[in-house]
């Protein structure tokens, strides 16, 4: 695409846009302004208008109401774009306050207002498709509240179930096991401090279904994840054990060594933080017993034992925690 720009009104040149440009194509200068008001770019050194009739892709601010003018009361022309509706909210809704557009309460023909309510809720979900985005991205929502999930990684949850609609991914399995599946691969995508476990227990579902759900969307979907770093859940279950700052801090360390020894391939991230939390707490003196740890990381007793035995056997550790003395710094433990 190429426009007939000035140079200070006296000869027209043809050069290529290009939003990306920094340096003048005249005079190679890098000193450009923008006049965002008259949409043009221009070179402050030789007077090259580098840009014309740009666009303003920025929000539209404007007011149509008896207050137009008045800046603190301007607003944006349209609602902005809502993922978490099945229509992005582009549709208008018939109000439930039974009043006119004066304010004015409606008292007769109540019944031909809840007749129409009625008949645009059911037009709005007409197909089957869209009945299906509403049920799920209701669920997207009542869940996220009691996972605790960010209000951005709701819409990026409810525009990656969009996607395996598109992709007609979900004929033939519950929307339940669907959207956990979906709001799983959201968590293992940001690295949120809930597992499996946790999304099993608020779908009601095994691990075995939403395991296999949850590879199979991965797949088709292609969306790349990453392992996780083994110290996401160390804030998490030393709060659930009252556990201070200093073994949460010691507990990073520990995890931050064993990972540059290339201790941590192929375990689980729950296990292994356990096993660190089990082995910090009891050095320095805030003891918690293996049963306390394994109900709060929801892991077994055995998978403890069998994980803090590896890192003391590669770390060369003596763990006899009857024999020590509390230390108030871990590191020095480990040096020993």
């Amino acid at each position: 695409m190429y426009k007939h720009l000035s140079i200070n009104q006296n000869r027209t040149t043809r050069v290529a846009f290009d939003a990306t440009l920094v340096k003048c194509p005249e005079c190679h200068s890098r000193n450009i302004s923008l006049d965002e008001k008259q949409g043009e770019r221009f070179c402050e050194d030789c007077g090259f208008m580098v840009e014309t009739s740009m666009l303003d892709y920025g929000a539209e601010w404007r007011s149509f109401g008896s207050e137009a003018g008045v800046d603190k009361n301007n607003s944006r022309v349209g609602s902005p774009t809502n993922y978490l509706i099945h229509d992005k909210g582009l549709s208008t809704e018939i109000d439930w306050a039974n009043r006119d557009y004066a304010g004015k309460v409606i008292k007769n023909e109540m019944g031909k207002f809840h007749r129409m309510r009625r008949w645009q809720k059911r037009a709005r979900g007409s197909r089957t498709k869209d009945r299906n985005l509403t049920q799920a991205l209701t669920l997207i929502q009542a869940k996220s509240v009691h996972l605790d999930i960010p209000e951005s990684l709701k819409s990026e949850s409810a525009m990656l179930y969009r996607r395996a609609l598109e992709k007609d991914l979900i004929r033939g399995r519950p929307i339940n096991t669907v959207v956990a599946a979906i709001m799983f691969i959201i968590n293992r995508k940001y690295y949120l401090p809930k597992t499996i476990d946790d999304y099993c227990i608020e779908f009601n579902l095994s691990k075995k279904e939403l395991g296999r759900t949850y590879r199979n969307l991965r797949r088709k979907l292609r969306v790349k994840i990453t392992p996780p770093p083994a110290d996401m859940f160390v804030e998490r279950y030393c709060g659930q054990l009252s556990l201070d700052r200093r073994v949460i801090t010691a507990t990073t360390q520990l995890i931050d060594i064993c990972d540059e020894r290339e201790m941590l391939d192929g375990k689980s991230p729950s296990g292994f933080t356990a096993a660190c939390i089990y082995i910090t707490s009891n050095i320095m003196g805030q003891n918690r017993t293996q049963r306390d740890i394994s109900e709060v990381c929801n892991v077994t007793e055995v998978t403890i034992r069998n994980r803090y035995k590896q890192i003391a056997r590669d770390l060369n550790m003596e763990l006899d925690f009857e024999k020590v003395k509390p230390t108030s710094d871990v590191m020095d433990w480990i040096k020993r």
